[in-house]
């Protein structure tokens, strides 16, 4: 039995903020209460396994994939919805499975009515209103259908960031500098299978999605810290970044409406491209202040200031620098990672070096060895122990400093230089 989903789907109502609330006035279903058997049962719990499979693909996916600023990460990353649906919904039910040998749809109503609970830093809600379930009766075939409405929220401590194009500057809080990033969701939705006798079970199970919304929010929060401008080490000392995000998706097979019924197989063989459409709203935005110290006689400018402002938060901001800030741009082109790359070619060349006619003079003094063989600078740089860049590397191989000044600083402790020199 495949267990695979391509595809959810979205197009949107404006909805400012995500609320959990008590749903009113929903559309009764004509249900009536029945016995389940085990295939029905098995049918059931496969196909929400299918549907949270599905919920970590589309937690992977357009705008729930990319970076979000001030949060640090992706909406989908931090909500991971499919991992909400399995503890939340799924696991409970096939709890309920298991331990009952004779099911009915009124009991498990009553499963899904009680499934609210907290597990670690995830927080379920379900409105016992919102449930119901049973058998529909149409022309020809029986329909098991439930529905309910599936609330999950996380509160996530998250690396500060001013989104995917200051990553890429190497614009950087220290590790220190966190956020506490909130995520939500709500999903409205029904699931279900035919019941005529022969159907595959791919052609059987069902769901349809009523409305599913997701939220991101950081309250607007006043950072301080070390901060790096690419390879510069600079300092936040005023400021502040907010972040209030929210995705609808309205989710449909194709030629088909929102909140129509769609199949297993229909999820399986359709391109999540085509059943999601995405409608974001909300706003990002920040302002930072910094000051950065001379270095070796240069001084940055005195004025130096970030800002952004966003209508969709889903797209990276533009960063606006001030005009002082026009010094420090260049360090946004390097890294630790480049400069260490540029030791080590150094290294590299003066190793090939001692091997050209430069270095086939002979010294007589010590066997009249070459000196390419008795000069090796080469190795009092690439010499994992004793070189210079086993002094720039720690045990991971990862650079031992973050900044200009942090190279400045190990450069001379592996040279063995005084803080003069």
């Amino acid at each position: 039995m495949s267990r695979s989903l391509k595809g959810l789907s979205a197009t949107r109502k404006r909805r400012r903020r995500l609320r959990f609330e008590l749903l009113e006035d929903r559309r009764m279903l004509s249900l009536t209460p029945a016995d389940l058997t085990s295939p029905q049962g098995d049918v059931l719990q496969a196909g929400l396994e299918h549907l949270a499979d599905g919920a970590d693909r589309l937690d992977g996916y357009d705008r729930l994939s990319g970076g979000l600023p001030v949060a640090g990460q992706s909406l989908g990353s931090a909500l991971d919805f499919g991992s909400a649906l399995r503890v939340g919904l799924l696991e409970p039910v096939e709890t309920y499975f298991a331990s009952d040998p004779t099911p009915t749809t009124a009991e498990l109503v009553t499963v899904l009515q009680g499934l609210s609970a907290t597990y670690g830093d995830l927080s379920v809600t379900v409105d016992p209103g919102s449930v119901q379930g049973g058998i529909q009766s149409d022309p020809g075939k029986d329909v098991l259908e439930f529905e309910l409405t599936f609330q999950d929220q996380r509160t996530r401590v998250s690396h500060t960031s001013l989104g995917p194009r200051g990553d890429a500057m190497g614009l950087a809080f220290d590790p220190s500098v966190t956020t506490d990033l909130e995520v939500a969701a709500q999903f409205d939705f029904r699931f279900g299978m035919d019941t005529t006798s022969g159907i595959d079970p791919e052609d059987a199970f069902f769901v349809a999605v009523n409305d599913l919304e997701m939220t991101a929010q950081v309250a607007s929060m006043a950072p301080r810290g070390d901060f790096l401008v690419g390879f510069y080490e600079a300092q936040v000392i005023g400021g502040s970044l907010a972040l209030d995000a929210a995705v609808e998706m309205d989710i449909a097979a194709p030629g088909s409406a929102a909140g129509d019924p769609i199949l297993w197989r229909e999820l399986e063989e359709t391109d999540l491209g085509d059943l999601v459409t995405f409608t974001p709203s909300g706003t990002a935005g920040g302002h930072l202040t910094l000051s950065a110290e001379p270095f070796a006689g240069w001084t940055p400018g005195s004025s130096l200031t970030i800002s952004f402002q966003s209508t969709d938060p889903f797209e990276p901001p533009e960063l606006t620098f001030s005009a002082d800030f026009d010094d420090l741009l260049p360090f946004t082109h390097l890294s630790a990672y480049s400069v260490l790359g540029v030791v080590e070619q150094l290294g590299g060349w003066f190793d090939q070096a001692r091997q050209t006619a430069v270095f086939d003079g002979l010294l007589p003094l010590v066997g009249d060895s070459r000196i390419g063989d008795r000069v090796r600078l080469g190795d009092a740089i690439l010499d994992p122990t004793t070189g210079l860049m086993g002094q720039l590397r720690d045990a991971n191989q990862q650079p031992t400093f973050r900044s200009v000044q942090g190279f400045s600083e190990d450069l001379r402790a592996g040279l063995d230089l005084s803080e003069s020199q």
